[in-house]
């Protein structure tokens, strides 16, 4: 059904007026605005309470909409509910959650926004972007465990504003995504990648100049073991396989304490 023009704009005039009649505030937040395809997207809604007493929001308080490149809404996959919530006159309270949880968000630009319930006044928070893409295969191999299950290992390069990011992504094969991690900044050299005798992948790749990362996961995406490893002056750490087991040949690190000085020891542009 279509209403008229004029008795629309009355509507949204009005829902306008309820609108800012509550006199709260509500502040959504992203980390980042770029996300490889199934990565967990976290998201913050802050809530500034300016009525001059306290609020309580119970029931469907909080609603959380995606909208993609079209301006067409996403159906959710789940029902967001939120927990109530009360807040003091003057004070702020911040809620984090994933928007994976209640959708399933394709590759694409997209944008979210919240809107706040209270009795009969709702209140919408500020529109924040963010994108969606695949990476780059770059290595992958499939598993089998004793249960008959059987996982895919992924190596991803993903290419982001602030540069290309190293991923790890498993898939239980025949049903659905296990974990997706962000490793870190894609390193110089391609990580060093071995599967043990239980199929557990390990990861071995400079995460700084002279740092190593050991990272060992299972198929079910626990992550088992992480240890970092020094570089020496003429070798860089590697992995060794005896008997299935994979251990790795260099230096544990440690972390190195900053030594103080005296002021006599300073250069002379320190003070400058």
């Amino acid at each position: 059904m279509h209403l008229p023009y004029y008795l629309l704009s009355i509507l949204i005039f009005l829902s306008g007026i309820k609108s800012l009649a509550l006199p709260i505030q509500i502040q959504l937040d992203m980390k980042k605005s770029e996300y490889l395809l199934y990565e967990a997207i976290p998201i913050v809604v802050k809530i500034t309470n300016r009525s001059g007493k306290t609020q309580k929001f119970t029931g469907n308080w909080l609603d959380i909409s995606i909208f993609d490149n079209h301006g067409e809404i996403l159906i959710p996959s789940k029902k967001a509910h939120f927990k109530p919530l009360e807040i003091k006159a003057g004070k702020a309270s911040s809620r984090s959650f994933y928007l994976s949880e209640f959708y399933s968000i394709s590759e694409g630009r997209h944008s979210v926004q919240a809107s706040l319930h209270l009795g009969q006044n709702s209140k919408n928070s500020n529109e924040v972007r963010f994108n969606v893409y695949d990476g780059k295969e770059l290595w992958a191999e499939e598993v089998g465990l004793k249960t008959g299950e059987s996982f895919r290992y992924e190596l991803l390069q993903f290419h982001s504003l602030q540069g290309p990011l190293l991923y790890l992504r498993i898939h239980q094969l025949g049903k659905s995504l296990v974990a997706t991690y962000l490793l870190g900044n894609f390193p110089v050299k391609f990580p060093q990648v071995q599967l043990d005798k239980e199929n557990n992948l390990h990861i071995l790749y400079l995460v700084q100049a002279e740092i190593y990362a050991h990272l060992t996961f299972s198929p079910s995406g626990k992550i088992i073991q992480r240890t970092l490893y020094e570089r020496n002056a003429t070798k860089q750490a590697r992995f060794i396989l005896s008997s299935g087991k994979i251990s790795v040949q260099g230096k544990l690190y440690q972390k190195k304490k900053e030594k103080k000085h005296k002021l006599s020891e300073l250069p002379t542009y320190f003070y400058k």
